[in-house]
């Protein structure tokens, strides 16, 4: 028995221990799998930053945990945040999942502290579309079950944004859990929701604010026919109670619907509730008397593509309504309403919305009215009136406002009309009734987060044909504004193309922008603020003149802003326009389009502009005004190019000014597009001659703005290039000594520092620079090699028509090598210089032999090399004097301490010593004794031949003796000095050459070329390359 327990809790323990240890070993492999089955399932990414397996977290049930999930989805040729959260949790049964794979038993699932952002694109897309079709799935059978005991929600947000209907709403702190158990084909779901704040939002005008939920759903679904059956169940907004029943079914192209919706309570204060605010954290302490009548009923076919419109009856219903709240002076009294709303006609020409009566007594001033439509969906009829009193003083003493909100001032309406839509669409004004007034008196409306907004006064006049706002004396803020508008043909924006026909006319002393713009936050989006699409401003026309005296922006002085355009639903249209930014006065005129799409949904604004100016100044432009106070950071990084803005500029200046630069006559274009400045054919006259620029700046790596340009300069100045452009200050110092004109084309790019200055270190150049005219002149390092070498011509040294590359890569100015010649002295030049450090350039001199001495003396050779040209000069070899010299300068240091190091070379660049100059003679003294000798026997035939008629048998033994002791005396002495440098085959050769008989001595009648010989005997240079 003992044995056996022994054995029992080995298992028990073994079975706990790899309970344990599976989940570890396995982890990576379950992440894994999840993420590739989930997104290989969907339209998007789902990932998450760890997982676990677990026996042990809700014992006997495995537990799954999935920490930091995200999920992407890729519809609509959008990339949206679908979903995202702390955890995701699942408990199973595991032993009831591996005897019953049919039926799926989930013991829990939860979200915790999710966001689902939910955005419909259009009528028929949205985000949530992400399931991918697979038409190889075996369909699912109808006898599955799936049972979830518990299911809950913590601490979850909702975003939905409809850009169809340019609606938005945001469900804040939702908790929510409930169980579902699905038998076949039907779903039953029952469930708990408690919302702290609801939000909606209709074309950016909040109509629902901090509405609180408290529900319980009873809800079956059937998939196969797409019906939702709603029990009795209990919805609790702030503090009406409302009790829903019914069903909805979903078909292809319709709803059927059949609901009942209505209040059981009757209190005034409980329908009160729902206006924005009026839920308090005292409401119960509410005074209120006056009872209330709410009904829905919802019963037919709602289709848009077939126009079928379902039977309904609404009432509502308020009698003799009163409330007061216990921190409030005032109260409302005498409320009453009567809403009445129905259709009996699936075409809808029944249907009707009649407020019959509407007053309400506030601190003793009545406001009342009352409205009627019919035939809503065919030819609608509205009639109505509004007459009273609104004070917002009083208003403000008795309902709870936002925090931080003042109000006061009186509305008083007087407006009686009658009208229906197709009278409007003819255009027949005169058997419309529309008549009266709306009065402005000394309104002040101010909130914790804008200045404050005040209207002196302000009378509209309402008819048919016009409303007209005349003499409007307003402020906003510090900002003041004195207009005049108008609203041609009004009642047009109640029919079917619901257009608005603005014209503007206003004067400002000062407008004030830092009040009104505020930094948004990271999370925020344009979409959550506003909720409008692309056709927001459809059917908008505003035409307007605008004078602006002075205008604040941060870091902007600007005054004298005039302008006149349209706005023509989503384009704006700038007949003209002008304003003195940053003393700078600038012209011009300029269309925009895709308005509402970059206001209110973060996209691309596009934009043609033509502009102009007498002087522009950039210094002063970029310059920040220091006295513009605002609420914005301070600004780290350089100057930003917007990646929603495509704009395409054409520019010219009759004097741009970037200092110390001055161009005069510039014109060019700019396209804005992608964060990037594309600049094109831009042209001036600049520092002595013309200048063209193409290039790119770039701010899409916002910490790192780049640039890349290509400059054309024709006949410039050097001195203008050197005080004009200060980059060359710190690449090429040189070129203020130089005088002079240059043609250039540079390619030149790099990255910017915060205040648009180019980091040298990142900076790249490659270019050609061809000087037309020109000499440096004054330049240290070149006044000390002039004197070095004795070249006073290199203080002033020539630099016509030459033709140099340079390169600048890695914090190095490389200029190539180029060649120039002064005082027949051929130079080859080429180095480089560190930006902000030394310099290493290269100088080759090939000084012909008229000048050699001047310059060996000058360079101190080496003794021993001129001891060996004296040597050499003795027999007819007349060493450094009888060619050119090469001379090798190196020069290391700085511009102000130049270093110089000077060497004597041959025409490889290999330096010359007595151990080498041997080897460099070889070749030349081959040819020069070769033609030595022959010139000499040369001279002993041409002796001989002159007296050959008189001594012809003696004389020619005489010269052939006299030859072969001259032969002999030349090689002996020859010999003896050239021995070390010259091998014994040069001297056999000559040896060769002088033993020829003299037989070849040509008779009086041959002809002999003096010229020739004299030619060949200054040809001779031991430095000459030996003749190919």
């Amino acid at each position: 028995m003992r044995k056996l327990l022994k054995v029992g809790l080995f298992i028990i323990l073994g079975l706990l221990a790899l309970a344990f240890i599976i989940p570890i070993f396995y982890k990576s492999t379950v992440m894994e799998a999840i993420k590739t089955q989930a997104s290989s399932s969907i339209n998007g990414k789902f990932e998450f930053e760890d997982a676990s397996i677990s026996l042990f977290r809700d014992f006997p049930n495995l537990a799954i945990s999935i920490e930091k999930p995200q999920c992407l989805a890729y519809v609509n040729q959008d990339t949206s945040l679908l979903f995202s959260g702390e955890e995701i949790f699942i408990s199973l049964s595991l032993w009831k999942l591996i005897r019953d794979r049919k039926n799926t038993v989930i013991n829990s699932f939860g979200l915790i502290k999710p966001i689902i952002n939910f955005i419909q694109f259009d009528s028929l897309h949205n985000n949530a579309q992400i399931l991918k079709t697979d038409s190889s799935t075996e369909p699912v059978s109808s006898k599955t079950t799936l049972e979830i005991s518990h299911y809950f929600i913590e601490e979850g947000e909702l975003n939905y944004i409809d850009n169809f209907s340019n609606t938005s709403s945001k469900i804040s702190n939702l908790n929510h859990s409930g169980n579902i158990v699905q038998m076949n084909d039907i779903l039953n779901l029952v469930s708990n929701t408690q919302i702290q704040s609801i939000n909606y939002y209709s074309n950016g005008i909040p109509v629902i604010e901090n509405l609180t939920l408290d529900s319980k759903l009873n809800l079956a679904y059937s998939e196969q026919n797409s019906k939702y059956v709603i029990k009795e169940s209990e919805f609790n907004l702030n503090n009406l109670k409302l009790l829903c029943k019914g069903d909805i079914q979903l078909l292809k192209d319709s709803t059927i619907m059949n609901l009942a919706i209505e209040s059981p309570g009757n209190e005034f204060k409980d329908l009160f509730s729902i206006l924005p605010n009026a839920f308090t954290k005292d409401y119960k302490s509410v005074e209120s008397s006056g009872t209330f009548m709410f009904k829905i009923e919802l019963n037919g076919i709602y289709s848009t593509l077939n126009k079928f419109y379902p039977n309904w009856n609404i009432q509502c219903s308020i009698d003799n309504g009163s409330l007061k709240y216990p921190q409030k002076q005032l109260k409302i009294q005498d409320v009453a309403l009567e809403i009445k709303s129905g259709n009996s006609d699936i075409s809808g020409k029944d249907a009707y919305l009649n407020i019959n009566s509407f007053k309400m007594n506030l601190n003793n001033q009545l406001l009342n009215g009352s409205l009627q439509l019919t035939d809503i969906f065919q030819n609608t009829t509205v009639a109505g009136t509004i007459k009273g009193i609104l004070n917002l003083s009083d208003l403000s003493a008795f309902y709870p406002m936002a925090p931080g909100t003042e109000l006061s001032g009186a509305i008083k309406p007087d407006l009686e009309f009658n009208f229906n839509q197709k009278t409007i669409e003819n255009n027949q004004y005169s058997d419309v009734k529309l008549q009266g007034s709306v009065l402005c008196d000394l309104i002040k409306y101010k909130t914790k987060d804008l200045p404050e907004i005040k209207i002196d006064q302000a009378v509209i006049k309402i008819s048919p044909e016009l409303i007209v706002i005349n003499e409007l004396n307003s402020s906003f803020g510090k900002s003041d504004l004195k207009a005049n508008l108008s609203w041609q043909e009004p009642l047009k924006y109640f029919t079917p193309a619901s257009s608005v026909k603005l014209k503007i006319v206003s004067n400002s002393n000062l407008v004030d922008l830092t009040e009104w713009i505020t930094e948004p936050s990271p999370s925020q989006s344009k979409s959550n603020d506003a909720s409008l699409n692309s056709n927001a401003l459809e059917g908008l026309q505003v035409s307007f003149e605008s004078n602006i005296s002075k205008l604040v922006y941060p870091e902007y002085k600007i005054n004298a802003v005039n302008g006149s355009g349209e706005l023509i639903g989503d384009q704006l249209i700038l007949h003209n326009f002008s304003a003195e930014i940053n003393n700078n006065q600038i012209q011009g005129k300029g269309t925009f389009t895709n308005l509402a799409g970059y206001m209110f949904q973060d996209k691309v604004l596009n934009g043609k502009m033509q502009l102009s100016a007498t002087v522009f100044d950039a210094d002063q432009f970029l310059k920040s005004d220091t006295s513009v106070q605002s609420n914005l950071p301070v600004s780290t990084e350089a100057f930003q190019i917007p990646p929603e803005f495509n704009f395409d500029i054409a520019f010219n200046a009759k004097q741009f000014i970037y200092r110390p630069l001055i161009m005069n006559a510039l014109q060019g274009q700019m396209q804005i597009v992608n964060s990037e400045i594309l600049f094109q054919n831009i042209n001036s006259n600049a520092m002595g001659g013309k200048m063209f620029l193409n290039g790119l700046y770039s701010t899409k790596e916002p910490s790192n703005p780049t640039f890349n340009f290509k400059y054309d300069m024709s006949k410039v100045q050097f001195s203008n290039a050197f005080n004009s452009i200060l980059s060359i200050k710190k690449l090429a110092p040189i070129m203020q000594y130089i005088q002079g004109f240059f043609n250039s084309n540079i390619i030149f790019q790099g990255s910017l520092d915060k205040s648009l200055n180019p980091i040298y270190e990142s900076i790249n150049i490659e270019g050609f620079v061809e000087t037309l005219e020109g000499s440096i002149k004054g330049f240290k390092p070149l006044d000390q090699l002039a004197s070095k070498l004795n070249i006073s011509s290199l203080k002033n040294l020539d630099l016509k028509n030459t033709k140099n590359w340079l390169t600048v890569k890695n914090g190095f100015v490389t200029l190539k090598d180029f060649n120039k010649k002064i005082d027949d002295i051929g130079i080859t030049i080429g180095g480089n210089h560190k930006i902000s450090g030394e310099m290493d350039y290269n100088f080759l001199f090939n000084i012909p032999k008229n000048k050699v001495d001047g310059i060996t003396k000058a360079i101190n050779l080496d003794k021993s090399l001129e001891k060996l040209s004296g040597t050499l000069a003795k027999y007819g070899v007349n060493g450094l004097n009888s060619k050119s010299l090469n001379i090798a300068v190196a020069m290391k240091g700085s511009l102000t301490n130049p270093q110089f190091n000077l060497k004597w070379v041959n025409e490889k660049g290999e330096e010359q010593n007595e151990s080498t100059i041997g080897n460099d003679l070889k070749n030349s003294i081959k040819d020069s004794l070769t033609n030595r000798a022959e010139q000499e026997v040369d001279k002993l035939k041409d002796k001989a031949a002159s007296e050959l008629n008189k001594y012809e048998d003696s004389l020619r033994k005489k010269a052939n003796e006299k030859a072969d002791s001259y032969k002999d005396e030349i090689l002996e002495k020859a010999g003896k000095q050239a021995t070390k440098s010259i091998d014994s085959n040069i001297l056999n050769k000559a040896k060769d050459i002088l033993k020829n008989p003299l037989d070849s001595i040509k008779k009086p009648g041959d002809k002999v070329n003096v010229d020739d010989i004299k030619n060949k005997m200054k040809e001779w240079n031991p430095f000459k390359k030996e003749k190919k």
